[in-house]
């Protein structure tokens, strides 16, 4: 397997959490978005992430990825049809 060196495991309790939160609100908007505000995404990711204990650096929707800092580290995950990702970067 090649890995990346700058690359790290988000760890597991974490990472449950913020798959849970990008899939239901990556499926909500597929369903939605004709609809329904990003900046009502924007604000239900930030306090998600604030409760975590971070801060939201960047939400987009295409591609649909969150990008917050926690512990003094930057956590990327991003959500499409056919998988999702998560990344720490130091």
């Amino acid at each position: 397997m090649n890995e990346d060196k700058n690359v790290q495991a988000v760890p597991v309790k974490q990472e449950q959490q913020i798959i849970e939160m990008m899939t239901s609100l990556c499926n909500r908007w597929q369903d939605e978005k004709e609809y329904e505000d990003w900046a009502d995404y924007i604000k239900a990711a930030r306090g998600f992430v604030q409760q975590l204990g971070g801060q939201l650096v960047k939400f987009t929707k295409r591609p649909f990825v969150i990008t917050y800092s926690m512990g003094g580290k930057i956590y990327i995950a991003k959500v499409t049809s056919q998988f999702i990702q998560l990344a720490v970067i130091e």
